[in-house]
C-alpha cells in the first residue's frame, strides 16, 4: 500500500458581507474576510 500524498494546495480569500455593519471605535467593517484551503491528495 502506497501513502497517500499531497499533490496541491490552494488557498482562496474571500469577502462576504456582513448581515449589518459592526462598528468599531475607529472603523465599520462592512465584510468579513475568510480563506478557504483546497487540499488535493494522490488518492483523490
Amino acid at each position: 500500500m502506497s501513502p497517500i500524498l499531497i499533490e496541491s494546495i490552494q488557498a482562496i480569500i474571500v469577502d462576504l458581507p456582513t448581515i449589518r455593519p459592526h462598528k468599531l471605535a475607529m472603523h465599520t467593517m462592512q465584510k468579513q474576510t475568510l480563506v478557504i484551503i483546497r487540499m488535493r491528495c494522490s488518492d483523490g
